[in-house]
Parts: structure tokens; C-alpha cells; sequence
């Protein structure tokens, strides 16, 4: 083969490359003017689940987390800076001050001007906020069973409401009228309102004890996420109306009333076709609550065969079905009253206000006294059940 040959193959070689370019380079320009530029990776799937959803209430964002994301997996509601120091040094620097030994964490207070003298206490660092509602989140069941959290960066947050599953009709002639249905969805504010506590101790305790700061975080975490239960289950706040209702108040929500003393698992039956007659799936049930005393109970019972001391397994068809057992789940009273509720808690949403705040008190009768320093907690939250029809709650079980 000639060079003059091989010459010409390179050169045409050459100039079908720089056309496949130019056209490349022309099609990325037209995508690109037309808004519609290449996604990197595959495109999302039909019926995959997000991290989170993102809803616009008049150009104000919020977000609705899914129990298995954190606050502190939403870029959005990170701060700007990160902590120089801890949580738990934090508190520590809060309570002692100077005394507490920690000049960094002193330094922390007074650089980001944390402590404060007015009327509302001593807000936590925004820089804080996201991984301590992430712990109290971790510490309660209807998190844990699929609750779904919308952090509240106002008071008040619209939200869609399912009142009602929308019903089809169908035409049996052409041009029949087609009757209009009530409304299945409506609009409802979570609105922010104030839980609070109050606790006592010693000036000696707080010196003596090297991981204080630790402590008190962990224990308003444990007490925010009982708080969180509660109110979500029981309802909490005043008498009649409660201020927040919970699953056992709310209306629309199934029940199956008058169970006594379980001597089987008849009623749990009752209650999943009660869900199922509701238009939900048993795929849907993410989760059983019930209090230690209901769950005793049902761990005891028998096959009933005499001298079979078996334990009675619960029917397959809900086995799987997770349980959770909190004492926030009833009060014990006498005559006993207890309840189950079980459904889909991915239909439940907890809102919580972005603006904890703990106040340390060292200037009170207490104080002079008896030397015991009290600390002060508020959180604000709300609740929304977004479709009653996902929840059933059985009624009156007695414990054995």
C-alpha cells in the first residue's frame, strides 16, 4: 500500500471524526438552550420512594422525611458552619459556665451568643438542632413504626388531608350526568404548640459528675421522644378537646371496641380486616403499639390443649407485622383500659418547630435554699393523621 494511499484513509478518518464531534457539540448547544440537558446516571423508576419529599407552600419549602432519613440528610436544613464542639460539651458549658473546665466550649458559647437573659431561655445552636431532633426521633416507636417528620421552620405548616378514598361511578348511557362526589382531600395546618419540662438537681451532682453534660442530653432526648409518643397515641393537652388528639381520638379512625382480657388473637384479626375493609393492603401494615402490660399478655397465652404449655403463635397472615411496646401507648387505670393501635404509620406525620430551647435556672427559692439548679426544656411539635382509614385501634383489653 502506497503512502499516498494510507494518507488519504487518515485523512478521511480525520474529517468523519471532527463531523461526529461538531454534531455532538450541536446537539449538547440545543439541549442545553432547551433546558433539557442529560441527566447523569439512570433516571428515577417508576413506584421508587424518595429520601424525602419536598412540598412549596408559597415559595416556603419544607420537607417530609420517611423514618430512615435523618434531618441531618437533607442539605437544606444543615447550618452553615459546623459545631467546634459537641452537643453534650455544650450543655456542660451551659450548666457550669467558665467552672465546667471546657475553655473551648466556653469560648463556643460566647462566640455564637448562645446564652441569652430573656423570658425564652437559652436556644439550642441551629448548628445542633437537625442531629438532636434525628435522637429524639430515634427514641420513639411511632418513628420507628413509620411516622413521617416535617420539620417546621414557622409556626404553622399547610398540609394535604385525605378525608376520604375518592369513589368511580360508572356511565351507563351516553351524556348521563356524573354526579360530583364529596371532596377526598382538604387542606390542615400543622400548628406548632409547646411541650415542656422541668427538672431538679443537686449543685453537688452536676460537679461530681464528669459526663453531666452527656447525661442531660441523653435524658431530654429520651423524655422529648416520650413526649413525641404520648401525644401522637394517647393524645395530650388539657381535658375536653385535647389539644392534640392522637390515634385514639382522632375520627375516621377504625376500631373494634370491648376486647376484655385476650385469650387469643381473634381481635388483632378483627382489627387487620377492619384495615383491610378500610381499602388498605396487609402490605401496608408497618406496625403494632401496644403497652408492656398488652404485651405480656399476649406473650402468655397458651394453645389452650390441656397440659400444653405452647405458647399460641399469631396467625401467619400478620406474623410479620412489627411490634412495638412503649408505656406511652395507655395510662394504666382502674378498671384496666387498655388499647392496640396497629395500621400504616407512613400515614402519620409529626411536626416539629426547628427552635428548641433549654433555659438552666440558678436563681430561684430552690437554688438559695436547697442548692438545686433546675433546667427547663421546650420543644414545639404537631401532629397530622393524613388518612384516618390507615389506622385501627382496638378498645378495652385487660391486662393478665
Amino acid at each position: 500500500m502506497s503512502t499516498e494511499v494510507i494518507l488519504d484513509a487518515v485523512k478521511e478518518v480525520a474529517e468523519n471524526f471532527t463531523e461526529t464531534t461538531n454534531g455532538l457539540i450541536e446537539r449538547v448547544e440545543k439541549l442545553e438552550i432547551e433546558n433539557d440537558r442529560p441527566q447523569k446516571g439512570p433516571r428515577p423508576r417508576f413506584g421508587d420512594t424518595p429520601k424525602y419529599r419536598v412540598m412549596d407552600d408559597n415559595g416556603v419549602k419544607s420537607f417530609v422525611l420517611p423514618r430512615d432519613t435523618k434531618l441531618t440528610d437533607v442539605p437544606e436544613l444543615q447550618p452553615k458552619s459546623t459545631p467546634e464542639i459537641s452537643l453534650d460539651r455544650w450543655a456542660r458549658a451551659l450548666i457550669f459556665g467558665s467552672n465546667c473546665g471546657d475553655r473551648q466550649a466556653v469560648e463556643y458559647l460566647a462566640e455564637q451568643k448562645s446564652v441569652t437573659t430573656g423570658s425564652t431561655g437559652v436556644l439550642i445552636p441551629a448548628e445542633f438542632v437537625p442531629g438532636w431532633i434525628d435522637m429524639a426521633r430515634a427514641q420513639s416507636v411511632l418513628v420507628r413504626a413509620g411516622a413521617q417528620t416535617v420539620p417546621m421552620n414557622a409556626q404553622t405548616v399547610t398540609y394535604a388531608h385525605q378525608t376520604a378514598d375518592p369513589t368511580f361511578s360508572w356511565r351507563s348511557t351516553e351524556g348521563a350526568s356524573l354526579s360530583a362526589s364529596d371532596p377526598t382531600f382538604a387542606s390542615r395546618t400543622l400548628t406548632a404548640k409547646t411541650v415542656a419540662v422541668r427538672t431538679q438537681v443537686s449543685l453537688e451532682a452536676t460537679q461530681d459528675i464528669p459526663d453531666f453534660g452527656a447525661q442531660i442530653t441523653s435524658a431530654y432526648t429520651r423524655a422529648f421522644g416520650a413526649a413525641i409518643d404520648q401525644a401522637g397515641i394517647v393524645g395530650a393537652g388539657g381535658a375536653s378537646p385535647l389539644l392534640i388528639p392522637g390515634l385514639y381520638n382522632t375520627s375516621g379512625v377504625g376500631s373494634v371496641p370491648g376486647v376484655g382480657v385476650p385469650t387469643n388473637w381473634d381481635e388483632v384479626i378483627d382489627g387487620a380486616a377492619t384495615f383491610l375493609n378500610a381499602n388498605n393492603d396487609l402490605s401496608e401494615l408497618t406496625g403494632m403499639i401496644m403497652h408492656p402490660n398488652i404485651w405480656r399478655t399476649y406473650a402468655k397465652l397458651k394453645t389452650g390443649i390441656s397440659s400444653d404449655n405452647t405458647s399460641l403463635e399469631l396467625p401467619p397472615a400478620i406474623s410479620q407485622v412489627p411490634k412495638f411496646v412503649t408505656t406511652n401507648a395507655d395510662s394504666v387505670t382502674s378498671p384496666e383500659n387498655y388499647h392496640v393501635v396497629l395500621g400504616n404509620f407512613n400515614d402519620l406525620v409529626v411536626g416539629v418547630r426547628m427552635n428548641p430551647t433549654i433555659r438552666i435556672l440558678d436563681d430561684t427559692t430552690s437554688f438559695a435554699g436547697n442548692l438545686l439548679i433546675e433546667i427547663v426544656g421546650v420543644a414545639r411539635i404537631d401532629f397530622l393523621v393524613t388518612r384516618p382509614a390507615s389506622f385501627v385501634v382496638l378498645e378495652g383489653l385487660g391486662a393478665s
